[in-house]
């Protein structure tokens, strides 16, 4: 179309401009005056929509950060693992692409607090990077879960080491349960580690044999310690005090340290827990034939005595001495297969037969302590399978060890007496306080 042909500005659209323009400035002025008034209102002074139900009062809890602390926003990090067939070295210059020149500066710093090249396969490294430059500026060495070798870079360039521990806090936890089949499956079902059923189980060895005394619906309770890093469960602590109900009877344990530094259990009394003997040589076994004066001997197909107790076992199960006192025998001897006599004072002695082995520095005229491995389950000499026959005696004549009672450690003395019961008193309310709130894990709420 030639500029000629143009069409020229239609009569009163000058009109309709000014009127759309009239327009827009009341719209922008309202929007103004909407604006100003909305910002009158405080966002949190908005009314909030009433929620559906109503929540009871939360115990307070500490705070958990919700994350590992950030890495600064000028670092890149990297992870690594030392792996089995490597070294730090290796690792280093291999996996994080480090000069070997770099590597050597490293190794010399960190020498004055650790060597490098000592440190175990599967340790964690995090590595971190100038996010500009991609050069490494920071090592972390984690050597444990409570220590950590670092190593930074200064403005120097100088590789600086540090160590740095972490603080480990300790809290006190509940745990209880039920007996359905036996201790060991009651305690870890209810979350607690080997080691810590294990002591619990030591803790009474003098008063339950666990192996044949114990029932289904017994209960048992304990208040331990549990120590924490960056409030992530590190290890378990002592068990402070530890109850068990079979029946109508009653037992009740609780850890107090006297005046020397020594730690034992006492009832709330303040009687010791500990006795002459332990209750059995086996932390959890089966008690296959018991005393008695006529038994059919499976292999030589005749009655005889059976003069002690044997406990079914597997194959290498550790063999606990029930006392104190001085090996009068320790090899093998005829039928008896490997065994273990103990002497524990002029009047009682016991043996221990059909080892697998002897323990670990066991030996003739050697002395051990009550608990001490002597030996291992086994089947030694004449007998059908591994098992330990266990035999017990006073002034030389053999007794019914499952029959014997005998007197405990002693007592705290009456200086101490009532500052025991104290402290006993206020675990008990520990105990209680956290059981009947139905806190299974932590008197102090964890996360």
């Amino acid at each position: 179309m030639s500029e000629s042909s143009a069409p020229h500005p239609q009569r009163g659209s000058g009109k309709r401009r000014g009127l759309s323009l009239a327009v827009l400035s009341a719209t922008l002025a309202a929007g103004v005056l909407i604006g100003s008034y909305l910002k009158s209102f405080s966002l949190t002074e908005r009314p909030q929509p009433p929620s559906r139900e109503t929540s009871p009062p939360v115990a307070e809890v500490p705070l958990v950060p919700l994350s590992p602390p950030e890495v600064p926003s000028d670092l890149i990090e990297e992870e690594y693992t030392i792996g089995q067939n490597s070294s730090v070295y290796h690792t280093l210059l291999l996996a994080a692409k480090i000069p070997n020149e770099e590597i050597q500066k490293i190794i010399a710093a960190a020498t004055t607090l650790s060597a490098l090249h000592k440190i175990p396969r599967n340790t964690k490294l995090s590595l971190y990077r100038n996010v500009n430059t991609s050069q490494v500026v920071k090592l972390a060495f984690k050597l444990s879960p409570l220590k950590i070798l670092i190593l930074q870079q200064n403005a120097a360039h100088e590789w600086i080491p540090a160590l740095e521990n972490k603080e480990v806090t300790t809290r006190e936890s509940v745990f209880a349960g039920t007996i359905t089949e036996n201790l060991w499956n009651s305690a870890v079902s209810a979350g607690i580690d080997p080691q810590t059923v294990y002591t619990f189980a030591d803790i009474f060895s003098w008063q339950i044999d666990f192996d044949r005394e114990i029932r289904p619906s017994d209960t048992w309770r304990i208040l331990v310690e549990r120590q924490y890093v960056e409030q992530k469960p590190f290890q378990w602590g002592n068990i402070l005090v530890a109850e068990y109900r079979k029946g109508d009877e009653y037992f009740v344990a609780v850890r107090y340290k006297d005046e020397n530094g020594i730690s034992g259990y006492y009832d709330m009394n303040g009687v010791s827990v500990k006795g002459a003997f332990l209750k059995s040589p086996l932390r959890y076994s089966r008690i296959s034939s018991r005393f008695q004066k006529r038994r059919f001997h499976p292999l030589l197909r005749i009655n005889r005595p059976h003069l002690g107790v044997d406990y079914a076992a597997v194959r290498n199960t550790p063999v606990r001495a029930v006392g104190d006192g001085r090996i009068e025998v320790a090899g093998r001897v005829s039928s008896n297969g490997i065994m273990v006599k103990i002497r524990h004072s002029e009047l009682y002695q016991t043996a221990y037969k059909h080892l697998q082995r002897l323990g670990k520095g066991i030996k003739k005229n050697g002395v051990v302590e009550q608990g001490q491995i002597v030996g291992y389950v086994g089947s030694t000499g004449m007998a059908t399978g591994p098992h330990l026959h266990f035999e017990f005696y006073e002034n030389g004549v053999y007794k019914d060890p499952l029959g014997k009672r005998f007197p405990r450690e002693k007592s705290i003395g009456p200086k101490k007496l009532t500052q025991y019961k104290e402290t006993a008193e206020n675990a008990m309310q520990r105990l209680n306080a956290s059981y009947v709130n139905n806190l299974r894990t932590d008197v102090v709420p964890q996360s």
